[in-house]
């Protein structure tokens, strides 16, 4: 055998013993010189530049005063380390991050192809708006239904990551079918199954978010999440027109290129995101309660959920019906002389506030009080409101546009976490089921009404019900008990 040669670091003991083929041992040969790797000292031959045949340095036993080198990370490190840390558990952690980079990457896909699919409907295929209309309106209902089912399977089987990995590979085949549709019933074919992908991804995610973090530290997990699903639709947007620009208007091509994103999140999932094995955990500390017997679902159990996950349920459902679709803001700030041209700078600036403050807010609201971070985000929601009635120049509706979206980024992720914190962990995928279902049937009901109003009372109209409504709700969240309030009394 050739020699053994051992890197030797600083602290450990300098002097080294010749031991040859018969097992002599004696003093270094003067023949030997060392070489510098790294951090260590590596031993070889001045003649040779490697050790001579049949021997070995090996060390004399290292004196107690002498000190083994100790690995410390840098500065940067840590800082890096406590700035992605969101529950203290790393296993979970990496998982949280992982679904929150699947979030990013689905998002990116879905407006890679969504940000053009009417455009293409209508240019490349002939479609009539009223074509387009029906096939939104069908996207939407099968999305919800989907929802509905998708939570309570997760429920069933015990996993949530099996059923995310059937929906994030429907999302990932689905792409390249707009890519190769001929006709306008491939492409309501192709967004029929897209949406239903969505549908099946959404509550699982919502349950497994909540399997994955403690109590007090669900509005990082759900802000962190929401945060980077945001970014992704801003993302998504802006490599649709670099795709475009480089393939010189290419629909087909663009739509081909949605797949890697999609795909991406597969991959993501597989090495990243694990189903916890013990889903209830210590608030703070992280650590696993008491093991208990594995519960089964079973449909009596829904009559099982607690009366606050009721009670805020029919808040956040009364909330629901004044966030209405964006489209409404557009046409009041179209009609108060916003350029069309720069209408979509609107949604993107709207976008990137929420993108960058959902997760510290999130943060925020785990530390203070998450029913205190809602009023106030209801409170300027309501604020929102008025100054779209009350004013009428194009800085302030822009203002206006911006509070809505600090108002998502203060509710969105909170109003989950607080869903959550009262439901057993066996039925957190039922819970987000109903949740979807009520309020979805919520937005719909807001969305119509939006639409009378603004036809009977001008662009201004769905204001004065949203305004309505958010109020209502405020009343109603008064009556929810504050649990970090208790918690200090107690």
């Amino acid at each position: 055998m050739g020699p053994t040669l051992r890197v030797l670091y600083k602290g450990e003991a300098k002097k080294m013993a010749w031991m040859g083929s018969s097992g002599t041992v004696g003093t270094m040969p003067r023949t030997w010189k060392t070489k510098s790797k790294g951090a260590g000292k590596r031993w070889t031959n001045r003649k040779t530049g490697g050790g001579p045949m049949h021997t070995r340095c090996v060390p004399l036993p290292v004196a107690k005063t002498d000190r083994k080198r100790t690995l410390v990370a840098p500065k940067a490190t840590k800082t890096f380390r406590n700035a992605t840390t969101i529950v203290p558990d790393p296993e979970n952690n990496r998982s949280l991050w992982g679904v929150a980079a699947m979030g990013f990457l689905w998002t990116s896909s879905s407006l890679m192809v969504f940000s053009l699919l009417p455009v293409f409907l209508k240019v490349e295929l002939g479609a009539s708006n009223t074509k387009i209309g029906s096939l939104e309106g069908v996207a939407i209902a099968a999305a919800f239904f989907s929802k509905v089912f998708s939570g309570i399977v997760s429920d069933i089987l015990g996993s949530r990551t099996q059923v995310i990995a059937f929906g994030s590979c429907m999302t990932a085949i689905v792409k390249p079918m707009f890519a190769m549709a001929t006709s306008v019933n491939l492409v309501f074919a192709g967004k029929l199954i897209d949406r239903l992908s969505k549908g099946v991804r959404a509550a699982p995610t919502d349950a497994l978010l909540a399997d994955l973090s403690p109590k007090d530290q669900r509005g990082s997990a759900y802000g962190i999440n929401q945060s980077m699903a945001t970014l992704g639709g801003v993302a998504g947007a802006a490599m649709a027109s670099l795709c475009m620009l480089l393939t010189k208007n290419n629909y087909r091509q663009t739509f081909m290129l949605a797949t890697i994103p999609a795909a991406l999140a597969l991959v993501v999932q597989f090495l990243f995101v694990r189903q916890p094995s013990v889903v209830e955990t210590e608030p703070a500390t992280g650590t696993p309660k008491e093991s208990k017997p594995k519960q089964k679902w079973s449909i009596k159990d829904v009559s099982q959920l607690p009366f606050k996950f009721w009670l805020t349920l029919a808040v956040v459902s009364i909330l629901y019906v004044s966030r209405f679709s964006e489209a409404f803001v557009t046409l009041r700030a179209k009609a108060v002389g916003w350029p069309v041209a720069a209408l979509p700078g609107l949604l993107i600036a709207n976008q990137l506030l929420q993108s960058v403050t959902t997760y510290p807010l999130g943060v925020l609201a785990d530390k203070s009080s998450r029913k205190q971070m809602l009023l106030y985000g209801f409170g300027v929601l309501i604020a929102a409101h008025i100054m779209f009635i009350a004013t009428s120049n194009v800085p302030c509706v822009l203002l206006g546009f911006m509070l809505v979206g600090l108002h998502m980024s203060m509710t969105q992720g909170n109003i989950k976490a607080l869903v959550s914190e009262s439901i057993p962990a066996n039925l957190r995928g039922t819970a987000f089921s109903t949740f979807s279902i009520v309020t979805g049937i919520a937005l719909a009901f807001g969305n119509i009404l939006a639409g009378r109003m603004s036809d009977a009372l001008g662009s201004t109209g769905c204001f004065y019900g949203g305004f309505v409504a958010t109020a209502i709700a405020t009343l109603l969240l008064t009556l929810i008990p504050d649990e970090k309030k208790q918690e200090s009394l107690a």
